[in-house]
């Protein structure tokens, strides 16, 4: 059964950092429910996701994500 999570994801502000968080959902052809993306500062941006999808996929994708460079953490909410 599907759920809701939500991750917050502090990230390099890079043209190509929401592509590479985007990648590990759209890869499974899953849906985004939300995506909230703010610059902090120079060169630093928070990311809020908020997707349905089973647990199991969950921690797959999580562990992806935090694989990417760009990513510096990610906190689960």
């Amino acid at each position: 059964m599907k759920e809701t999570f939500c991750w917050q994801i502090e990230c390099k502000h890079t043209p190509e950092t929401i592509d590479r968080i985007l990648l590990p959902i759209r890869k499974r052809g899953m849906m985004v429910n939300s995506l909230n993306y703010r610059v902090q500062e120079a060169g630093l941006a928070i990311c809020l996701i908020e997707v349905d999808i089973d647990p199991a996929e969950s921690e797959r994708i999580h562990k992806n994500m935090l694989r990417i460079q760009d990513i510096n953490n990610i906190v689960k909410l």
